[in-house]
């Protein structure tokens, strides 16, 4: 090994801003992603709605284009169109959801109403599993911790969802909201396998008689 091979090599440095620094080349990047995700995850997308590109623009991206670039794949297996719009963003990027207007009542009333209308809250011992989750990875010392969350969650979501629609993937598909094609790429990309999931839940019931 050479003591000097870095200065040999290190003749030239660049020096890149952050992707806040430089959003002038956010809609390049962006329309580069689609292209290059649409290919990989077969789902045809023409473009990305005006509504859609305005909040990619007011979001300050601290995770810079690693951040970016899993936002776009995220938009893109969430699409059932051929045109990504707000609703297929993630929620960090996406608009926020309006506050409901709860009108003077007993608290149990209001609870009532938002069990009936199917809203679910997550737990605070959920919560809990989840953030310590997202502290054991850090002290792993682990880079690109979002797509590691994120495809954690898509292996738990796809996983139930297959076992409830009891593996029918077009059934799976329309639940999650998007097309079979996909569904069934991210499947492969997540590395689950249906007559797997099948098996071990036939074995659980099994277990259970």
């Amino acid at each position: 090994f050479r003591e000097d091979l870095y200065y040999r090599l290190n003749t030239f440095t660049i020096q890149l801003p952050a992707l806040r620094e430089r959003m002038e080349d956010l809609p390049l990047l962006v329309d580069h992603f689609v292209s290059c995700f649409s290919r990989e995850l077969g789902q045809p997308i023409a473009g990305v709605s005006a509504e859609c590109m305005q909040l990619l623009n007011n979001y300050t991206w601290p995770g810079n284009i690693r951040e970016l670039q899993s936002a776009i794949k995220y938009a893109i297996v969430r699409c059932t169109t051929n045109v990504l719009t707000p609703d297929c963003l993630p929620a960090f990027v996406g608009p926020q959801p309006k506050a409901p207007t709860v009108p003077a009542a007993p608290q149990q009333a209001a609870n009532a109403s938002g069990a009936a209308a199917g809203n679910v809250s997550v737990s605070p011992e959920q919560l809990g599993t989840v953030r310590a989750f997202v502290q054991q990875l850090l002290k792993s010392g682990k880079d690109e911790l979002h797509d590691v969350v994120h495809s954690e969650v898509d292996r738990v979501l796809f996983a139930e969802v297959l076992r409830h629609c009891q593996g029918h993937q077009s059934q799976a598909a329309e639940l999650l909201g998007i097309s079979r094609t996909t569904f069934r790429t991210r499947l492969q990309s997540l590395g689950l396998s249906v007559g797997k999931m099948l098996q071990q839940r036939t074995a659980n019931d099994e277990s259970v008689v």
